[in-house]
């Protein structure tokens, strides 16, 4: 039987496209939690997951977390829309991950090479 616990860490998905994984400019731990906000999107827009259960799925503390995302955003992956209340307090923070097509625009000098057919 599994404990309500354990069901609340098998929520959504860890979904890296082939071409995430082919990039040479990402570390391990940025394709692995780009998948991750990627499967977690909430009926397929954004991702609301904070910085200390994203570490936990992944076996990582908060602030490294925060670093991989503002990498992610730097190297337009994602896209972060932050909301903050009258005295600057984070409220609500949506990610949104790019679609392979819109990084590919972004980032064409890291779009993957075309497929060659193996004989």
């Amino acid at each position: 039987m599994i404990s309500k616990k354990t069901d609340k860490n098998r929520v959504g998905w860890c979904l890296v496209p082939p071409e995430v994984i082919a990039r040479e400019d990402l570390s391990n731990s940025e394709k692995l939690l780009l998948g991750r906000i990627n499967g977690l999107r909430c009926k397929g827009d954004y991702c609301y997951a904070t910085n200390k259960w994203l570490g936990k799925q992944i076996g990582l503390n908060e602030g490294t977390i925060s670093n991989i995302i503002s990498n992610l955003v730097k190297k337009r992956l994602i896209d972060r829309k932050i909301k903050r209340d009258k005295n600057k307090k984070v409220i609500e923070r949506h990610l949104y991950p790019l679609s392979v097509t819109e990084w590919k625009l972004n980032n064409k000098k890291h779009a993957s090479p075309p497929h060659r057919e193996q004989r």
